[in-house]
């Protein structure tokens, strides 16, 4: 999710010093008997733990420094593997949330149970700590939620006769948002499309955070564990050991049927050519995205709405948040983990999301915050504690989501979905069973 907020980035490579204590490490001061802790802090471009909230963690804590090494997120599972397997790890690390798993299995990440705060299970969204969890261990904290939310036109829908649903519990199914597209896009005329185009299609990093929603939402969670409507929900089996029958599912091909209908023939409603800042610039009716990509909807130049994610058979959306974690290796495990914890809770996380306009990942966090201002968090927030669900947890989420993703594009560009999904599932399951 976070390559997609990062935008292009080019290649840097910084690791600077930030203000804080000037004494060396290990050096005694008069605050600081036992001198100045420095802890090391890996992180990609433009993402947590941010300069803001480590300045205001050493502001509290005198005797703790960080020195920073920032690279593009691109670059950084690279240097992150790198810097992992070294002679001198980070301390801190930031971890994306599907990736958690992966690392966890490595033994690279510290668990944190031991050094959390009473009641922050509680405290934090479920589904962001289902995926920081692993094996029944934390193993990174998440800092933002963020979620996928269907932003309208409202200008646009009007003008079609469209009243379109803003409340949970009276989101359109699929179908009924294809037809609401289809009209609107007829009014709007050449030039606008009913939805957006998806720039994850386009560039297939991170298809799997948004359209992987169509395949899930066609199963059901509550059903029999051994039924094709549960394993289409699940997307991988409880013991994380098969993928076949789950994403290649009869329900999971007939909504891959569907999605594929929204690119292609006569009834499209988007496109699979990349259109950058369609839905801001007016020219498409919907776009099923997350809010920070739309940014405030009161500075768009058209009144817009927010209404939760379509469905077919049961409402979901997926958690997506930049966690951050402690190397196992750690030469200042408990320092580290301190500050870890410090700056994803309490003040230094509310104040870091006010200055950010960001969802903080724990609800005290969010009473403190005014990020609820914010329509488009209201709504994400919304979907994300009735419907949110971590991404399938597993330490080859990597190349799951590579595999998947290249299915849906394929998908989207005319293949047969079924057969793209069954490889998908083959590929998959080729790589759980190493």
């Amino acid at each position: 999710m976070r390559a997609a907020l990062a935008g292009a980035l080019a290649l840097v490579s910084l690791t600077a010093a930030l203000a804080g204590c000037s004494s060396s490490d290990g050096a005694p001061t008069a605050d600081c008997p036992d001198g100045v802790t420095t802890l090391s802090v890996l992180r990609a471009e433009g993402n947590a733990p941010s300069d803001a909230q480590l300045d205001a963690y050493e502001q509290a804590n005198a005797c703790i420094s960080f020195n920073v090494t920032e690279v593009p997120f691109g670059q950084y599972a690279t240097k992150l593997n790198v810097s992992l397997s070294s002679s001198n790890p980070p301390d801190i690390l930031g971890v994306d949330s599907p990736a958690n798993a992966s690392f966890a299995a490595q033994g690279v990440l510290l668990p944190l149970d031991d050094y959390l705060p009473d009641g922050y299970e509680d405290d934090v969204n479920a589904a962001d700590l289902a995926g920081a969890t692993y094996q029944g261990e934390i193993y990174s904290l998440p800092v933002q939620q963020v979620a996928m939310a269907l932003f309208f036109n409202k200008d646009l829908t009007d003008a079609a006769g469209i009243t379109v649903p803003t409340a949970l519990d009276e989101a359109w199914t699929w179908p009924e948002a294809k037809e609401a597209m289809l009209a609107c896009q007829a009014q709007a005329g050449a030039g606008v499309t009913g939805l957006a185009a998806n720039l994850f299609v386009v560039t297939v990093s991170n298809t799997t955070y948004r359209d992987q929603l169509f395949l899930r939402s066609a199963g059901d969670p509550d059903a029999s564990p051994s039924s094709s409507a549960y394993k289409t929900f699940a997307a991988i089996s409880d013991d994380g050991t098969t993928v076949d029958g789950y994403v290649n599912s009869p329900e999971a091909v007939e909504a891959a049927t569907f999605y594929q209908g929204l690119f292609q023939g006569p009834d499209a409603v988007t496109t699979t050519t990349e259109v950058p800042n369609q839905f801001v610039d007016g020219k498409a009716c919907f776009d099923l995205t997350v809010a920070p990509l739309v940014g405030p909807v009161d500075a768009l130049s058209f009144t817009a709405g927010i209404a939760p994610v379509p469905y077919f058979t049961t409402p979901i959306v997926h958690s997506g948040a930049v966690n951050v974690g402690v190397a196992a290796r750690s030469a200042h495990p408990e320092q580290a983990a301190a500050a870890v914890i410090g700056i994803t809770t309490g003040d230094v996380e509310t104040e870091w999301a006010n200055s950010n306009n960001a969802i903080p990942a724990t609800a005290s966090s969010i009473a403190e915050s005014t990020v609820l201002d914010d329509p488009g968090n209201k709504m994400m927030l919304a979907e994300l504690e009735a419907e949110g669900r971590p991404r399938p947890v597993t330490p080859s989420y990597s190349q799951y989501d590579l595999y998947l993703a290249k299915a849906l594009q394929n998908i989207a560009l005319g293949s047969d979905p079924k057969q793209a999904l069954d490889e998908a599932a083959q590929q998959i399951d080729a790589v759980l069973g190493k």
